[in-house]
């Protein structure tokens, strides 16, 4: 039984030792994770010095380089960028122009000169010394300000435009600085009908067909754009059915008033000439034989007459002669 206890106390104080000595290693391993942490974080630290004390560098040399010019462009304008330096430069030191990423150009003047500048000179300038092309000078955004241009009009509606529909147009414009005013006129119209990016006319009507246009301003200019037309197109059969319809009740009603009035006329007149006839048939014989007036009688029928008055003469002389009451009483 002793023996067994000493087995016992040994295998206690063999686990106690394990124990220990697993302790001792969860030590060691604890101990080498904070220096590595340590470590990394001293190296941590010493990358973020050299960073800043990199950009402090790249700080220091692009305030050395600066670009400059008059604060004010607009299009059309003659424009002289200038490099400004604070440090001392050899005569040999030759400056580069760039817009954005693009080299313009390489020259020994610290200017660069635009003629007549536009909208697509705008950017992004800066300079720098040959041999030193990593260290340019802080980026100048050159703001080129123009007028509108480009003005435009757009409808909403993409089909037929109904009676009672809703209508909105748009007016795009480019512009620098953007449009502040925008106004929307109608053909013939002096005066503008709204104002607005957007013009909207609900329960479209066919007295609001026509043409409508916009005109973009700001502090520089403005443009008007073209007219785009508004129709109803759903009533304009209906329209043109109507107009000759009307057209047609004038045509008609004209040619009945005509042909009435050509018919009375005519009524009017048959009675006059059929009463003119029947006086002419009711005329006396007298009236006829009246008619043969001696004077109006021709020389042919005059002559005649004579002839038979002689002839008629000479019979009764004959007769005279032959009658011996007339023979004996001449003798």
């Amino acid at each position: 039984m002793e023996e067994h206890a000493h087995a016992s106390t040994r295998k206690s104080e063999m686990e106690e030792h394990a124990h220990a000595s697993t302790r001792e290693s969860e030590m060691e391993e604890h101990a080498h994770a904070s220096t590595r942490e340590s470590e990394m974080e001293e190296h941590a630290h010493s990358s973020t010095r050299e960073s800043e004390m990199e950009e402090h560098a790249h700080a220091s040399t692009r305030e050395n380089l600066q670009v400059e010019t008059q604060q004010r462009v607009k299009e059309r304008d003659s424009v002289t960028l200038t490099c400004k330096t604070t440090c001392r430069l050899t005569e040999e030191t030759t400056f580069i122009w760039s817009r954005n990423t693009q080299i313009l150009t390489e020259h020994t003047v610290n200017e660069f000169h635009l003629q007549s500048v536009s909208r697509h000179d705008s950017g992004l300038y800066r300079c720098a010394i040959r041999g030193y092309e990593h260290l340019p000078s802080s980026p100048y955004n050159l703001n080129v300000r123009y007028p509108p241009e480009k003005t435009s009009v757009s409808i909403s509606s993409s089909g037929v435009i109904v009676e009672g529909d809703s209508v909105t147009l748009t007016c795009s414009s480019e512009s620098n600085p953007p449009v502040h005013i925008y106004s929307w006129f109608k053909d013939n119209k002096t005066l503008p009908v709204g104002y607005g990016q957007t013009f909207s006319i609900t329960n479209f009507s066919s007295s609001l067909s026509g043409g409508f246009y916009c005109v973009a301003q700001n502090k520089h200019g403005s443009q008007r754009s073209d007219a785009v037309s508004l129709t109803v197109k759903g009533n304009t059969p209906a329209v043109i059915v109507l107009t000759v319809a009307v057209v047609l009740a004038v045509i008609m009603t004209s040619v009945i008033l005509m042909v009435a009035i050509v018919m009375f006329i005519r009524r009017e007149k048959v009675p006059t000439l059929e009463e003119e006839n029947n006086q002419e048939k009711m005329v006396a014989p007298e009236a006829a034989y009246m008619t043969l007036d001696p004077t109006s009688r021709c020389a042919d029928y005059d002559t005649l007459h004579d002839t038979t008055i002689k002839s008629a003469g000479d019979q009764t002389s004959i007769s005279e002669a032959l009658d011996p009451t007339y023979y004996n009483v001449d003798n």
